[in-house]
């Protein structure tokens, strides 16, 4: 059995609130909040979720602008037609994985509105 001293408390609170910074570590970061939600109070956990969705939201923007303008210019048939066909196909890749990713964060909401309806506590 494991035992957290105060101070391990303390640095856990301080890292499940620390913003997650947009590097190639993000994602790890929000897996690691999420696997340790119950450890944080349900508007902590509202935060980082919000947090994320609002992320999720961002890339999926930008994926889909930046696969908009690859096709426009895949119109005029370049000479780099076929590497810009690959990059659409990544970006679609990209695409569905922030969908899926909303789709979970939706899921998520309404267990958390579930669960506090069922505690009696508040969002």
């Amino acid at each position: 059995m494991t035992h957290i001293t105060e101070l391990g408390k303390q640095r856990f609170q301080e890292l499940m609130m620390a913003p997650v910074s947009i590097d190639s570590k993000r994602e790890s970061i929000y897996r690691f909040k999420f696997r340790s939600m119950d450890g944080v109070k349900a508007e902590a956990q509202h935060k980082i979720l919000a947090e994320y969705e609002a992320n999720v939201q961002t890339d999926l923007n930008i994926y889909q602008q930046v696969q908009v303008h690859l096709k426009e210019k895949m119109t005029s048939k370049p000479t780099d037609y076929e590497r810009l066909k690959s990059a659409v196909r990544a970006l679609e890749l990209s695409i569905d994985i922030c969908k899926t990713k909303q789709n979970w964060i939706d899921n998520y909401k309404v267990e958390m509105k579930q669960e506090e309806k069922q505690n009696g506590t508040k969002e």
